[in-house]
């Protein structure tokens, strides 16, 4: 039997992140605008006739199994393999994250996402070419160079706001209002102001945790700046990761540049316009 494979994009989430975490969207609503990159993660399934599961990374060299589902020992990444061997049927065993992924992923592209208490609605945004390519020229993904875990930050937002701590939940409110006005920006084609918004939204997602940013990431952020970054922030839900920059257009090697001196990795942006794709490998 041929393979199964899939190709899912990343995602740049530019405003809102954090208003799509549970049990917020569904006491207050979030919304979250975000698009697909050119960047995949990939899987492929390999059909067994003995009823086992063999879980490998090809990346990193790491095989476990063969076992059956339910007997495959582990955590980290075999917890979402058993959970979807099992149909999302498993309630526990996972961090704390957002709803966003998933539907970035899947539908591609631009799309200002809304999280309700009994529903979800995807608006794929239709932004002229002529902005999409500028906004490409003028964009630069930046490698903090730090790796991070965002359970713990997380985990610590939820309880601020089951605890309705003002800071958070006027940070949370004031985000939403900033996710609405850069779609606004982009359909418009004013991506200046889209620039400003990107560090006002920076700047508010800071007050949801104190460990959103680091010191390494005020300096490689400072530097971007000063070097013809008019807009940026790190995406993610914070302590490391990807910088999102837009610069002023003729400036993204000084940017890459500056950032590249302090230990970053500064990389071009290409947007996805055609989300999650499957496949049979042929035989």
């Amino acid at each position: 039997m041929s393979e199964i494979r899939a190709r899912a994009p990343l995602r740049v989430s530019y405003a809102g992140g954090g208003t799509d975490v549970p049990p917020y969207p569904g006491l207050k609503g979030g919304v979250v605008l975000s698009s697909t990159i050119q960047n995949y993660a990939y899987c492929s399934i390999t059909p067994r006739s003995d009823g086992m599961v063999t879980v490998s990374r090809e990346d990193q060299d790491v095989s476990i199994g063969p076992e059956r589902l339910g007997e495959l020992k582990g955590s980290g990444e075999l917890e979402f393999v058993r959970a979807v061997g099992k149909r999302f049927g498993v309630e526990q065993g996972f961090v704390p994250g957002g709803l966003q992924d998933q539907y970035a992923s899947t539908f591609g592209g631009f799309n200002l996402i809304e999280f309700k208490k009994d529903s979800n609605i995807v608006n794929p945004l239709r932004i002229k070419r002529e902005t999409l390519n500028e906004l490409e020229y003028s964009s630069l993904l930046c490698f903090t160079g730090i790796t991070r875990r965002s359970g713990g930050i997380l985990q610590r937002q939820i309880e601020s706001y089951e605890h309705k701590e003002s800071k958070v939940m006027e940070a949370l409110e004031r985000m939403k209002e900033l996710t609405l006005q850069m779609k606004d920006s982009l359909l418009t084609g004013n991506l200046n102001e889209f620039a400003r918004l990107l560090n006002s939204e920076w700047v508010t997602k800071k007050a949801l945790d104190s460990a959103i940013s680091t010191n390494e990431v005020d300096r490689l952020l400072h530097a971007a700046r000063e070097n013809g970054a008019i807009g940026g922030k790190l995406l993610g839900a914070g302590g490391g990761g990807f910088l999102f920059l837009y610069c002023e257009p003729g400036k993204q090697v000084h940017v890459e540049k500056a950032v590249e001196s302090l230990g970053g990795k500064a990389f071009p942006v290409r947007f996805d316009l055609e989300g999650l794709q499957t496949w049979r490998s042929p035989k």
